[in-house]
């Protein structure tokens, strides 16, 4: 597919929310590009959150969130929390309950702090500041870059999810930045596993991170 070509009769289509993280665009556009059969349209944060609604998302097959939105960096006071929009938390629930795919990315899973609901949906959260979560009093999120490690998919699962999963080998080594954070996994399905130690020792701290320092 052509970089930057609309596919209006693509199979499927996707509308992507960005901004509030730094990425390279272009190439996570090229992602999207070397998918055959879909279709992605970019709406940069805060207007995305503007078409997070069933009669936004009617063109769209599926949401992905590779966004980070409600949390301002300020140089002078480090970290300010904005709570969303009125009109994106009655939304966003009709998306999910019209039973919408969202597919959230990285990131995402530091968005909107100060929504409770959304971390539910999501089945966790990066913290960048120590917080109460579920009743819990937690600590801010490590993260750290370019870690090589194992993936696995779960025992079981490749048979049970076996769209997800065609084409992946049922083990495959990666580069990447991994999250330290809360996930709430009683109340989701693990489909794959890290071999690396997940151990506060082995990442940065995020809320020293927006202090400057590592």
């Amino acid at each position: 597919m052509t970089a930057g070509v609309i596919r209006y009769d693509a199979p499927l289509k996707a509308l992507v929310a960005v901004r509030g993280h730094p990425f390279e665009r272009d190439a996570f556009g090229d992602v999207f590009e070397a998918m055959e059969g879909v279709s992605a349209t970019f709406v940069d944060q805060p207007a995305a959150a503007q078409l997070m609604t069933p009669e936004g998302l009617a063109p769209f097959d599926v949401l992905c969130l590779y966004d980070m939105p409600g949390l301002d960096f300020l140089p002078a006071d480090g970290l300010r929390l904005v709570d969303p929009p009125s009109a994106l938390k009655t939304g966003l629930p009709a998306v999910l309950e019209a039973g919408k795919g969202v597919v959230a990315l990285h990131h995402a899973l530091a968005g909107w702090p100060t929504w409770d609901a959304f971390s539910d949906w999501l089945g966790g959260r990066f913290l960048y500041q120590p917080a109460a979560l579920r009743g819990r009093r937690c600590s801010d999120s490590g993260y750290r870059h370019d870690v090589a490690h194992q993936v696995t998919v779960e025992p079981g699962l490749a048979d049970v999810f076996r769209p997800i999963f065609k084409g992946v080998p049922s083990a495959f080594d990666l580069t990447d930045e991994l999250y330290l954070g809360e996930v709430f996994e009683h109340d989701v399905t693990p489909l794959m596993r890290s071999n690396f130690s997940f151990t506060e020792e082995h990442f940065y701290s995020a809320s020293e991170a927006v202090a400057g320092r590592m």
